[in-house]
This record gives C-alpha cells, sequence and structure tokens, in this order.
C-alpha cells in the first residue's frame, strides 16, 4: 500500500493495548494491522501506553517501506492508561495537532485495542473534534479472556453523522434564543450544495432549518417583504425535529408579518396609519431585543424613533403627512403663523412642492395645537428622556460617542415608550405580544 504523492493527507489514529501476552501476533499485531491494512491512509498515529509503546514500535518497523509516515504518540506517564480523564486531555491535544495537517472528514479512529479508559477517552475526544468515522475490529470470541478468535476479525466501521447532527441542533436551538438567527445560517451548509445525502431525521432537518434561519433574520432587520417571501418556503413541521419545531411560526405570526409587508399607499391616510401601528409596535419589539442583548445605541435609536413614529401617526389620523404638510391646507397656515407670531423657527420646506415638513418635535407641537391630547404626552416623555439630544448626539447618528443611558434606565425609556403606544390604541398590547414572538431568549417563547 505505497502512498500516492498527490494523493490528499488522510489519518488513522488507533490506540495500541497489550494483547495476550502468550500471543501477540494473533492478539495485537494481526488486528491492528489488518486495520492499517484496510483504507489508503498518508500517516497513522499509534497512540499506546508507556508499557506497549514498545508493541508500536514493532508495528511501526513492520510497515518501513509502504510510504505511510507512522507516528507514535505513547501517553506520558505510567499508569495513565487507566485514568479516562487524563488519556481525553492527552488524545484531545495529540488529536488537534492531527488536524492542522488533515482535514477532519479525512480522519478515522480505531478504538479496538487499549485499556477501557483509553478507548472511552479516543471516542469522547475524537467526537469533540468532529472526527466523521470510527472503527473497531470484531470477530468470534473464545478462549479464557474471551478475546477475538485470529481469523474472524471484521473491520466495522461507523459515522457520527447523528451525533454531529444533533449537536449542532443544541448549537441551533441556543442560537435562535439568544437571537444569533444570521450565526445559525452561516453554522448550516450551503443550500442546494449536498454531496452527501443526509441519512439521519436530525440531519434532514437541519438542511430545512436554512428558510426558518432566513426568515427570522429578515424580520429581525425589519424587511418584512423578504420575511413574508422565507415564509412561502418554510418547510412543514414534520420536516423539523421536536426540539427546533417551537420555534416554527404559528398562523398569527406569520399573518403579522404578511400584513407588515403589505404597506398601504401613503396617499391614503387612514389606511397608512393604521399599518403604522403595526409597525411601530414591531420597531419596539425590535428594539428591546436590542437592549435585551446588551446593544445600547440600537436600542436607543429604536426607542426615538418610536417616538417620532407615534407622532406620525397621529398626525396620518388627522389626514397629515409630517413630510408633505400642504400649505394651503388652513390647518398648517395658522400652526405656521403661530410659530411666527411667538418668535419660533417655523416649519421648513419639503421636498414635495407646496408642503412643508415637520421635525419629531414640531409634529408632536402641531398635535398639541391641534388639540391632540397625545401630543402633550410625546413633549413630555421626549423631555423626560432626554432621547432627541441622546439620539442626535450618538455615534450613529451625528457625534463621535456612545450616548445610550445605563440598561436600567433604557428599560424605563422603553416602559414609557409601551405606555404612549397603549395609550394611542389599546389594541396595542395585542399587537405587542406577537411582535415580541421573536424574542425567544428574553421571554421564554421556545422553551
Amino acid at each position: 500500500m505505497r502512498h500516492q504523492l498527490n494523493e490528499q493527507p488522510s489519518a488513522l489514529v488507533l490506540t495500541v493495548g497489550t494483547g495476550n501476552p502468550n500471543d501477540l501476533e494473533e492478539s495485537l499485531y494481526a488486528p491492528l494491522q489488518k486495520s492499517i491494512g484496510s483504507g489508503s491512509w498518508t500517516r497513522v498515529v499509534l497512540l499506546p501506553s508507556q508499557g506497549t509503546k514498545k508493541y508500536a514500535r514493532e508495528l511501526r518497523k513492520r510497515h518501513a517501506g509502504s510510504g505511510i509516515a507512522f507516528k507514535i504518540d505513547p501517553l506520558p506517564e505510567p499508569g495513565m492508561e487507566d485514568d479516562a480523564d487524563a488519556c481525553f486531555a492527552f488524545f484531545h491535544k495529540k488529536l488537534r495537532d492531527v488536524l492542522k495537517e488533515v482535514e477532519v472528514s479525512r480522519v478515522l479512529v480505531d478504538f479496538t485495542r487499549g485499556t477501557k479508559a483509553m478507548s472511552a477517552a479516543l471516542v469522547l475526544a475524537a467526537a469533540a473534534h468532529g472526527v466523521p468515522r470510527f472503527r473497531y475490529i470484531s470477530g468470534e470470541r473464545g478462549g479464557p479472556s474471551s478475546t477475538v478468535i485470529a481469523g474472524t476479525e471484521n473491520v466495522g466501521t461507523f459515522d457520527t453523522q447523528a451525533l454531529h447532527a444533533r449537536k449542532q441542533l443544541d448549537i441551533i436551538r441556543s442560537l435562535f434564543r439568544h437571537g444569533r438567527y444570521t450565526a445559525v445560517r452561516d453554522l448550516l451548509p450551503p443550500r442546494n450544495v449536498d454531496p452527501m445525502p443526509p441519512k439521519d431525521s436530525h440531519e434532514i432537518a437541519i438542511v430545512a432549518i436554512h428558510p426558518l434561519a432566513e426568515f427570522f433574520g429578515a424580520w429581525d432587520r425589519l424587511d418584512y417583504q423578504g420575511a413574508a417571501e422565507m415564509l412561502k418556503t418554510l418547510p412543514r413541521p414534520r420536516a423539523f425535529p421536536p426540539e427546533l419545531r417551537d420555534f416554527l411560526p404559528h398562523t398569527e405570526v406569520k399573518s403579522w408579518v404578511r400584513r407588515l409587508a403589505k404597506q398601504p399607499d401613503r396617499s391614503k391616510p387612514a389606511q397608512f396609519a393604521a399599518w403604522l401601528r403595526l409597525v411601530v409596535c414591531d420597531v419596539l419589539a425590535n428594539g428591546e431585543r436590542r437592549l435585551h442583548n446588551g446593544e445600547l445605541e440600537d436600542a436607543l435609536i429604536r426607542a426615538y424613533r418610536v417616538l417620532e413614529m407615534l407622532g406620525q401617526i397621529r398626525l396620518f389620523d388627522s389626514g397629515l403627512d409630517s413630510s408633505a404638510l400642504p400649505e394651503a391646507d388652513q390647518r398648517i397656515d395658522y400652526f405656521q403663523d403661530d410659530l411666527k407670531q411667538k418668535g419660533e423657527k417655523p416649519l421648513a420646506k419639503a421636498k414635495t412642492a407646496g408642503c412643508l415638513e415637520a421635525t419629531r418635535e414640531r409634529a408632536a407641537r402641531l398635535l398639541e395645537w391641534l388639540g391632540d391630547p397625545l401630543g402633550p404626552e410625546l413633549l413630555e416623555v421626549a423631555k423626560e428622556t432626554n432621547l432627541s439630544s441622546r439620539r442626535n448626539q450618538s455615534i450613529l447618528n451625528h457625534e463621535f460617542e456612545a450616548r445610550a443611558p445605563e440598561p436600567e434606565t433604557l428599560k424605563r425609556v422603553y416602559e414609557k415608550m409601551e405606555n404612549l403606544l397603549l395609550e394611542d390604541d389599546t389594541i396595542a398590547r395585542d399587537h405587542l405580544k406577537t411582535a415580541r414572538w421573536l424574542a425567544f431568549d428574553a421571554v421564554g417563547t421556545a422553551g
């Protein structure tokens, strides 16, 4: 079995035990040589104890000239072969060295020979490194020690795809719970690239998780149209293992995202205001997730946007668009005069011809002037929270430093925002419940 120069590196890793001292040839060398001869290896790593390293040397000697690079890594201390923890630490390090030179998919571990502690430790260390294949030598047993009878050896190989798939599912569940949807997508194999069709139901589920991770990611970044499109690609629940089915969006959540994706014509104020009442709840829930994850500047910006959007919504209720207030509208004309009489800065010209525009503060002042009870509330909350100043001076807006308050202070800001939403429309309570569904870790939705 001479190594070809252009062959990709591959490695067989074996433990070396004592065998039957009265018949080393049949009980030790023959099985190990059969394992080495079953496959094409560029290198073989032998893991003996201090007491069996001489057998490892003999094996290496027997394969001189084979083209295989043999490496012997004995356990460093006598008696260590009966300490599973010590064996695990040693084998874990040696496997890490192997994987610096050989792709994990081209490594196979044989745990047949060695103490039970050595075998268990090697299996666990290999599984921790993601080694996909294990080997053992079996056969008919007999004699006083019930060892495998010479000549009856069979080379058995099993893969660990199902084991690694289950481990990956645990990681995916944790990432979902912590809102790391993009990390889940990056963890999975590329979509539509499957050189080895999955064999285990958990592996099939991992392939199916792609669209779910993309749906969560689109929704979380406020891409409602993208999220609604991804809903169409979600597999049926039976494609997911029980561990992940509670992450599948239920009917109410699907309806919520589809409603968010259907932005009405802005020229229809009543319809646009109704849609914005959904969006403002979703933005608040989005900001709460940022706050929960410690992304304070992002949470600050979203809190400000909620305050601003509430003023826009109430103006739409009155048939007014804060970015295009018609100068010909008597209400706007009178309000503009009132500002001038008080020596205040008037409304600025808008991009739309014949229109003016109102900033967040001016929109709240206009609402107050129109007699909307929420106008004074918006002004008061803005003053109490100092949101406008913090947002304008944030590194994410105009200045160069983080300006978000401490988490507990920002949490109270969000409580004030929620109270304003409920004051605007009590149905916001139901809207928020649905919008918060995505906050798995914050509220334990997917427990």
